[in-house]
């Protein structure tokens, strides 16, 4: 029952944060760079039941409420996971990892977060990998998992994992936008990249070779 509300709790984060996120859209004027700071959250969640806190409001109550009620910190974890609350994670984390029963994926997840957020890509990969081989069937992860892949700049791999999510049952209609979003990235990223090779082959002189047929210095012709 427990793991069953954590899938249910990691799906509702991954939904969220996909109805947050801004549309994943590369153009003609858009380079690799700008396609790095792509698809990050820019406006605050609201939630549905008005009795949860409000993603717009600081930490409401004092960390001895906290200490004293294991539900109420996960449930504020959740939200700042939601928020994607870099200072609110740091401050609830600690608390959440006394208790005794605290659930060792949800914190896997939130430390993934953090590095996520830190931009430390290969450390939030390694963290995302490491809840997958405990429960592959967390897809909300793999979908985190192939967001730092891509902001990694390791495509293959960031493909690989956005098609396994995208086939997984069930994936809400916002998400599998998110995703479809993420994938039309990689394929025009990838399309920039060879035009981009294509370009710098015709334009440098990679061989060092002249241009002319003709032998400098000689009575000779190229290919003669």
């Amino acid at each position: 029952m427990k793991r069953s509300l954590l899938v249910t709790s990691l799906t509702a984060l991954c939904a969220a944060s996909a109805v947050a996120e801004t549309a994943v859209s590369v153009n003609q004027a858009t380079t690799p760079d700008s396609i790095q700071n792509i698809a990050l959250p820019t406006t605050p969640l609201k939630t549905v039941d008005d009795s949860t806190p409000s993603a717009v409001q600081p930490l409401q109550v004092s960390r001895a409420q906290l200490l004293a009620n294991p539900q109420l910190t996960q449930d504020w974890l959740n939200l700042a996971l939601q928020q994607r609350n870099l200072e609110l994670i740091n401050e609830l984390l600690p608390i959440y990892r006394t208790f005794a029963q605290h659930d060792p994926i949800l914190v896997g997840f939130a430390k993934a977060t953090l590095a996520q957020l830190a931009q430390d890509y290969p450390l939030a990969i390694s963290r995302f990998r490491e809840i997958l081989a405990v429960n592959p069937d967390l897809n909300p992860v793999r979908i985190e998992l192939a967001k730092s892949l891509f902001h990694d700049r390791q495509d293959n791999a960031a493909h690989d994992q956005f098609e396994k999510a995208k086939s997984a049952v069930g994936v809400p209609a916002p998400v599998v936008r998110l995703i479809d979003a993420y994938l039309d990235a990689l394929q025009q990223r990838s399309g920039w990249q060879s035009s981009f090779s294509a370009y710098y082959l015709r334009g440098s002189n990679v061989n060092n070779t002249a241009a002319t047929r003709e032998i400098e210095n000689t009575g000779f012709v190229k290919g003669d």
